[in-house]
């Protein structure tokens, strides 16, 4: 199981499946701010399908719903937050710090902050990406740090 405690964020570019952690900043990534709460989740499901006839459904497109909460932020961190997440579209690498060699991305997606402040203060950051499953560039994949 994996607790993803370091997320990173940069503008939407070319996707990869190797990088050296010590390479994250030079692509880009930076770590996003506050604490992350363990209700972060990433990953790939099936969209919209259509019978196929013979009691089986064809997937024709996915989507991927990455969602990240963010608590113990100041001010500035959510006025980070908003100017770099609103309107614009961000690769998402989800690490778990302790098991740092596979993380989840989900690539070319636009997260919209909201905040919660009926309890502890928090940031839930949440979007979808949609594709068909016939598109080359899927919007969620994984990616070995070195």
């Amino acid at each position: 199981m994996k607790f993803f405690d370091k997320i990173y964020y940069r503008a939407a570019g070319t996707p990869f499946t190797t990088i050296a952690q010590s390479g994250l900043a030079g692509a880009g990534f930076i770590l996003l701010v506050g604490a992350i709460a363990d209700k972060t989740k990433n990953g790939m499901e099936p969209d919209a399908k259509s019978e196929m006839g013979d009691g089986s459904q064809y997937t024709e497109s996915v989507k991927c719903s990455p969602e990240i909460v963010v608590k113990n932020f100041t001010a500035a961190n959510y006025a980070t937050i908003l100017a770099a997440f609103v309107n614009t579209h961000v690769d998402v690498l989800f690490m778990d710090s302790a098991q740092p060699a596979l993380c989840s991305v989900a690539w070319n997606t636009v997260l919209y902050p909201a905040i919660d402040v009926s309890g502890e203060a928090q940031i839930k950051l949440a979007g979808e990406k949609k594709t068909g499953v016939g598109a080359t560039a899927l919007p969620f994949g994984f990616t070995a740090i070195t």
